[in-house]
């Protein structure tokens, strides 16, 4: 089960959910090389994220503190990142051992030739590790830095404390052990309770039997008159943590260490809720050895529930449970407080306290011992008993298994308390340590039977149902089948073949796989074919895999064997052994191990489970055909023989990695077909979470089929919500009924089968109509102005990129691709730009940036604060020309207008005269536009000589068409509208036609309010004619403006 949900897990994130939300995470390279070839173009260095998906520690950084907003943009603006799961991976393992990563959460920071500049190891808060980051950024702090002052000499006391910190966070604790030395041997006595000593003498006094704590605690009050409270709350954790194994039951009981340590915490001169807690648990300690439960429970109820720390509190009442000698009035004392602390529990945690108020009311099944291995020896030899010994760890499933479901059985009371003395050790804790050592446990849990005497009789490796554990314990208390008397007698070269098929038996129960191995040979050798087919020795073929020569006899003997053995054994034997390939074959192709194994020949393969005469040899045919379709890529036969028998499958996971492996040349109908076969998957399930994986998987494909962008049908807070769920960006289609570039993208680009595959993969797609339902909301809420816009959007509801207008298909993936750059994004450029980048190079790629968005107000002001840090020098280059020819930098009147005016010359030697002469224009053009509508007043006509200048100096290309708005706006700007009418009749016939619609749309209302019958009836004609010469999208624009003026009479 437990491999099933990694598998499921890793395909989960490996195919659907694998994209990480850019802007929110720190995007990795993937290799050292990679990383070392950025830092190298980009001069950075390299951030080398040590990874290891099975340590606690590394995974809570990498999903709370790595995902630090803050800190995520100050790793993407110092280094160039790079993350290897070192456990997992090959290049991990080697990298681990190059730069000598034995822990994790672990954490380089590299140069590009890969050399280690500083080291971080463990984990820390967002805040504190940046600041470790930015040490490492300093040579002057950098553990390679200080070891290069250190090696130059530098002896001074205040550098040796900080190198000593350094060191320790890089945990070089040999090195740090050398620096430390030094310090307190050379610095004075004075000068060891100055507070930059204290990290040093805190971390040489963390044990309790060492030299520095003894110095520790005895000049505690000068240590507190320069450091505080802290040194004496220091001196209580070291006691603390001598007194936590005695209180789990890690070390046997003894009344001299823990007087000594009551002693010494007595001693301190300070009130501490810590203190008072630690004195209380010497005193539990005692009461509890003495069997005073009463006692103790009176000050448990005390201390217990004011512990600062949940889990220790939780720790701490399990213990309850292992005292089973309490009488009937202590223990229902334990249960009242129990019950009183399980008010408000809910989940896992009061599901453990139910077990702890069980063993203690209502417990039945194996009493371990609380005391150690040679008090259990003692008791054994009194009562003439075994030793049963658990050897487990606090992290072990099947070790919580045992002790939760098998060990409380009353049929496990009943076996296993008449026989043994019962004990158990956590191997990682206290006594527990040694005896693991002792015992050479390599795999947990791991159960030994101990004689009396001391020696290992026998040992069983592994969790298992209690029938199973009964019977593997039987045979190690008989003598004859015991490991350590056949193993003597294996030795001595005295076993017989069925007694060597029991020592193999006995060292497979042992975990000793080399030796079964070993044994596994010389069987097959002395074995003759009669004794193979005969029912004692059917254990030889217990390991036989799928094409060895074990199955291959068993394939060739099956009468003999199903006659000898039994068919309904035989049956499950082929069952369970066909089902394993193919179940295994299947599950390689999405977790291959050491390169997906040997993998089986599928004719030879399918003949055999074509030939089986077993009751599940359908389902087992079945499974083949999945893997024949999925090896070879075939979607179509594995959807019929999925369509014929899903129901079937006893692993509905099988269908899943199938499905994944042929998705990739399934055609867009063959994943029509995958979408709506995962539907049906996910309504057959019935628990939550398959149904809901299935459910997504159907809903990838039914992306994944469409041809162009899948637009969702949901609200955006729905589609907000599922991108956030799939880790993907969402994408929205700001549009409007009337906007023609909106008409084309959705015609043209959005059923681009390009387009569509990309956005399906990465994007949560949705389109907005601006003007109707949440459209205005949306539009204020992420500053919608102009359409179409296309937004991204991030989990959190954070626009990473905006995208204005329409463009072909492939300009529009590469704009996409492009601003969602984690480098070269708008976004992470005005983050740079927010952070004091004033570069120039970066100022006009921003403006640029800005300009191809349309945030012109930003592109202007970026624009305007560039051009007044510059020279006049600087600014008189063609780079410069097209900051300062924008429109929006330098208007009609503006200064920087009047400044490309009076360097017209220059600019023109720089740039050629029709760039200069383009500018004028299309600078001029809207504002006598303006004039020539009628909507502007001038009172004074030079105006319009200098206009006129300016046209016959520059010669722009528009000149004609500015002129003629020159005579419009001479007019208008009086108050003559018979003279101003005269003129729109002679010069508006002369201009481009493409001009006429734009002048008769801004100017016909102020025309058709002074117009007399006889001047609209010739405006009328006017624009009859010109309605001729338009093109056919603008006729129908141009009847409406006639409809206009014929309603107007």
């Amino acid at each position: 089960m437990k491999n099933i949900f990694l598998i499921v897990f890793c395909l989960l994130v490996s195919t659907v959910w694998a994209k990480e939300e850019k802007n929110k995470r720190i995007q990795y390279c993937t290799t050292l090389e990679e990383a070392m070839q950025q830092a190298a173009r980009k001069h950075k260095p390299i951030f080398f994220n040590c990874y290891a998906g099975w340590a606690g520690p590394s995974v809570l950084m990498d999903s709370v503190v790595l995902t630090d907003p803050d800190l995520v943009s100050f790793i993407q603006k110092h280094f160039v990142s790079l993350r290897v799961d070192m456990p997992k991976t090959q290049e991990g393992r080697k990298l681990a051992e190059r730069y000598r990563v034995k822990f994790y959460a672990h954490y380089l920071i590299l140069d590009e030739k890969g050399e280690i500049i500083h080291r971080i190891s463990g984990g820390a808060k967002a805040p504190e590790f940046k600041e470790k980051l930015k040490a490492g950024l300093n040579p002057k702090t950098s553990l390679a830095g200080m070891t290069r002052h250190y090696e130059k000499g530098d002896r001074s006391f205040k550098f040796l404390a900080a190198y000593a910190g350094t060191l320790k966070t890089a945990d070089e604790n040999e090195k740090f052990q050398e620096v430390a030395d030094y310090y307190l041997e050379h610095i004075d006595s004075a000068g060891l309770y100055l507070p930059q000593s204290w990290e040093i003498l805190w971390n040489k006094g963390k044990r309790y039997d060492s030299e520095w704590f003894r110095f520790i605690y005895d000049h505690r009050n000068e240590l507190v008159e320069k450091n505080g409270e802290k040194v004496l709350n220091f001196i209580v954790q070291v006691l603390f943590h001598q007194v936590y194994p005695y209180m789990m039951f890690e070390k046997v009981y003894d009344m001299d260490f823990i007087s000594e340590i009551e002693q010494k915490a007595g001693h301190l001169e300070f009130t501490s809720l810590n203190r008072d807690q630690l004195l209380d648990m010497c005193k539990i300690l005692h009461f509890r050895q003495q069997k005073k439960y009463s006692e103790m429970l009176d000050l448990w109820g005390k201390m217990v529930p004011n512990l600062p720390n949940e889990a220790l509190k939780v720790r701490y009442d399990a213990t309850l449970g292992r005292l089973q000698d309490m009488n009937e009035t202590e223990k229902k004392q334990a249960i009242a407080y129990l019950k009183e602390r399980m008010a408000g529990m809910t989940g896992s945690t009061l599901e453990r306290y139910r077990q702890i108020v069980t063993e203690l009311s209502d417990y039945q099944g194996i009493r371990f011992e609380t005391g150690g291995l040679q008090e259990a020896l003692a008791k054994a030899r009194k009562e003439n008993k075994a030793v049963f010994v658990d050897c487990y760890t606090s992290w072990c499933g099947p070790c919580k298994m045992m002790s939760s479901k098998v060990f409380p059985d009353k049929q496990a009371g009943d076996f296993f308390n008449p026989r043994f003395v019962c004990v158990k050790f956590d191997v990682q804790k206290g006594e527990g340590v040694e005896v693991g050592k002792k015992l050479g446990t390599r795999a947990y849990p791991s159960f030994f039977i101990i004689r009396p005497d001391g020696k290992v009789q026998h040992a069983i490796v592994g969790g298992c149902e209690l029938d199973v554990l009964i019977k593997r314990v039987e045979r190690g208390l008989n003598e004859k089948t015991s490991l350590l008397y056949l193993d003597t007698r294996y030795q001595q070269g005295k076993l017989n073949k069925k007694q060597l098929l029991d020592y193999k038996m006995a060292l497979k129960e042992a975990d000793n796989q080399a030796k079964v191995n070993e044994i596994q040979k010389e069987l097959a050798d002395i074995l003759t074919e009669k004794d193979k087919v005969k029912a004692y020795f059917w254990p030889f073929f217990a390991e036989a895999q799928v094409g060895s020569a074990e199955m291959d006899f068993v394939l060739a003997h099956l009468p003999e064997l199903e006659k000898n053995v039994g068919k309904e054994k035989l049956d499950q034997y082929l069952d369970e052994a066909y089902s394993n390939v193919l179940n295994s074959s299947v599950k390689a192709f999405h977790a291959p191990v050491n390169g997906g194994g040997e993998k089986p020949d599928l004719n030879k393969l399918k003949e055999q489970v074509s030939n089986l005469k077993i009751a599940r040899q359908p389902l087992l045919m079945m499974k083949y055909n999945m893997l024949e379709a999925a090896t070879v890529g075939d979607a179509k036969k594995l959807m019929e023989v999925l369509d014929a028998g899903v129901k079937q499958l006893d692993d509905i996971w099988l269908a899943s990695i199938t499905l994944q492996k042929v998705s990739g040349k399934a055609t867009k109908e063959e994943l029509s077909h995958m979408a709506a076969l995962g539907e049906k998957i996910s309504a057959q399930q019935t628990d939550d979470y398959t149904k809901k994986y299935f459910a997504m998987l159907a809903d990838n494909y039914r992306r994944r089929a469409h041809t162009g962008i899948y637009f969702d049908e949901l609200s955006f807070e729905e589609a907000l919500e599922k991108a956030k769920k799939s880790n993907k960006l969402l994408f929205v289609d700001c549009y409007t009924s009337w906007c023609g570039p909106c008409k084309i993208l959705a015609r043209d680009v959005f059923t681009d089968s390009e387009v569509g595959d990309y956005f399906n993969e990465h994007f949560i797609s949705l389109k907005v109509d601006c003007e109707k339902g949440e459209g205005p909301q949306l539009r204020e809420r992420f500053g919608v102005s102009s359409y179409p816009t296309l937004l991204f959007i991030d989990g959190s509801g954070k626009m990473v990129n905006k995208i204005l207008g329409a463009s072909p298909a492939p300009a529009f993936l590469v704009k996409v691709k492009e601003g969602l750059d984690p480098e070269n994004s708008l976004f992470a450029k005005e983050k740079k730009y927010e952070a004091g980048n004033r570069d120039r190079a970066f100022m006009l790629d921003l403006i640029k940036s800005y300009k191809g968005q349309r945030e012109l107000q930003k592109a202007t002001k970026v624009s305007s604060e560039l051009l007044a840090s510059l020279s006049e020098q600087e600014i008189l280059t063609k780079e410069m020309w097209d900051v300062v020819r924008d429109y929006y930098v330098s208007p009609y009147g503006s200064e920087w207008w009047n400044f490309i005016l009076e360097h017209g010359d220059e600019y023109a030697r720089l740039v050629g005269k029709e760039a200069v002469a383009k500018k004028i224009g299309e600078t001029l053009h809207p504002y006598l536009f303006g004039f020539a509508c009628g909507h502007g007043r001038s009172e004074n006509r030079a105006d319009f000589v200098t206009y006129k200048t300016l046209v016959e100096r520059y010669q722009p290309a528009q000149k004609e068409t500015l002129y003629a708005f020159i005579k419009l706006g001479e007019s208008a700007c009086f108050d003559d509208f018979n003279g101003y009418f005269k003129t729109v009749m002679k010069v508006v016939p002369k201009m481009d036609a493409g001009e006429h619609f734009r002048f008769f749309h801004n100017a016909l209302d102020n025309l058709l309010k002074s117009a007399n019958t006889k001047q609209k009836q010739q405006l009328l004609a006017l624009l009859k004619e010109s309605q001729k010469q338009q093109t056919d999208y603008f006729k129908p624009e141009f009847q409406k403006l006639l409809d206009k003026v014929e309603k107007s009479e």
